[in-house]
């Protein structure tokens, strides 16, 4: 029977100041990879290693090519990939001509299959873990500014959005959203933008910043 493990962490008020009860993350301590696609499916089908190489390549170069056309891309059983689009800085004027040379791919999002959902369902039992998910230790000053200068760096962005913040740490919505103001504060990021649509500038910390 499937178990997946589970860790608990906090969930703040509206305002962040103390915890309100905890919500439920998934804890992973194996990765599922091509080699054991390979094994498994190898096992299940006449389809040989190679075969099934070729075929997940062929599969990749269709998702690719049809999402750089702007395409939304649906794989039978599985899901649909569409495109993430953002800019190089805050967008201040609707009828700006020049926006389509600022403008940038910034992620692939992801839509389950219900029916690929309710496979995984189907069986699935909980645990909690032993052992602390990663993403629940915090981070000092110094950690932060340098895992969001290599996400800079990797995507050649200059600022960063909400969710970008949110990838690089590892952190969940609700604690990168009680995170920021606190880094604003502390000189870490610049935040720029609208209330409504923010952006934020990375700024050098001392290594011994908390």
């Amino acid at each position: 029977m499937p178990i997946i493990e589970y860790d608990l962490r906090e969930q703040p008020h509206a305002s962040g100041e103390k915890a309100a009860g905890y919500y439920p993350v998934a804890v992973s301590h194996n990765k599922a990879d091509e080699r054991k696609l390979h094994a498994d499916i190898s096992h299940a089908t006449t389809l040989t290693p190679s075969d099934l190489a070729a075929a997940l390549r062929a599969v990749a170069e269709f998702v690719a090519r049809h999402l750089s056309q702007g395409d939304r891309v649906e794989l039978p059983g599985i899901g649909t990939f569409s495109l993430r689009l953002g800019a190089d800085g805050p967008i201040e004027y609707r009828d700006d001509k020049q926006l389509a040379r600022r403008l940038q791919i910034r992620g692939i999002r992801f839509s389950p299959k219900q029916e690929l959902l309710a496979a995984v369902r189907e069986e699935a039992r909980f645990r909690r873990s032993g052992n602390p998910s990663p993403a629940a230790i915090e981070l000092s000053d110094a950690d932060v500014a340098s895992r969001l200068a290599s996400r800079l760096s990797a995507s050649k962005e200059r600022l960063l959005t909400r969710a970008d913040i949110q990838s690089a740490l590892g952190y969940s919505k609700t604690r990168t959203l009680r995170s920021i103001p606190g880094w604003v504060e502390r000189g870490l990021l610049e935040k720029l933008g609208t209330p409504h649509s923010p952006y934020y500038r990375l700024n050098t910390v001392n290594d011994d910043a908390e």
